[in-house]
């Protein structure tokens, strides 16, 4: 199974996962939030070290930056979507597949599914390298 298939098996499993402000791990801290539940993927494929945290706005300076816009036609499941201002990303979630992405919603309290442009505030796509 590849690194992408793998993030988005794990993903699917944490649906209705709780909102935990400032949580990185659903077992230890009870949920996560949108960052925590990037870096818990990342972590459990091997792409980041165990014990790293990170913002959403720290996760996206991580991440290179794909050359030219993508359209969200051509977004590919694994790739993280980045919402808020460049200078200031604020939330980050996960796609699924073209216009679908799954993360950990505040408000909502949950981790859920919902269209790619839930956000009009889409500012990146990016894939951990």
């Amino acid at each position: 199974m590849y690194t992408r298939e793998i993030m988005v098996d794990l993903a699917l499993k944490m649906l209705g996962t709780p909102y935990v402000w400032g949580g990185n791990d659903p077992d230890d801290d009870g949920g996560v939030d949108c960052s925590g539940f990037a870096l818990y993927l990342l972590h459990r494929v091997g792409l980041v070290k165990w014990g790293e945290d990170m913002t959403a706005h720290d996760l996206y300076k991580s991440m290179p930056m794909p050359e030219g816009n993508i359209h969200p036609d051509y977004v590919d499941a694994g790739d993280f979507v980045f919402y808020g201002t460049k200078e200031k990303i604020t939330h980050v979630m996960m796609a699924l597949g073209p216009g679908v992405v799954i993360g950990s919603i505040g408000k909502e309290g949950a981790v859920d599914i919902r269209p790619m442009n839930y956000r009009p505030d889409i500012v990146a796509v990016r894939w951990f390298e």
